[in-house]
């Protein structure tokens, strides 16, 4: 699958428990190692994804759980 997002849009993921919208969004910001695939901000690679690259270039995660998993303060 692909997204082509443009700027100042915002993305959600939507679907039935178990069927994967998590581990997307989680894979997509650096959280989960990827198997293949790439993630590009304003055309350039963002080659070592991981959450804190992702913020730095303008791409945030929210997760369902805010109050579990909303902080990745091991990433500062």
């Amino acid at each position: 699958m692909s997204f082509s997002v443009r700027a100042g849009e915002i993305v959600g993921l939507a679907g039935l428990v178990g069927s994967g919208r998590t581990e997307i969004a989680e894979t997509i910001v650096g959280l989960r190692p990827a198997d293949r695939g790439t993630v590009r901000v304003e055309g350039k690679l963002l080659e070592h994804r991981t959450p804190r690259a992702c913020i730095d270039v303008g791409l945030v995660y929210l997760p369902e759980d805010r109050g579990r998993h909303g902080i990745f303060a091991r990433w500062r």
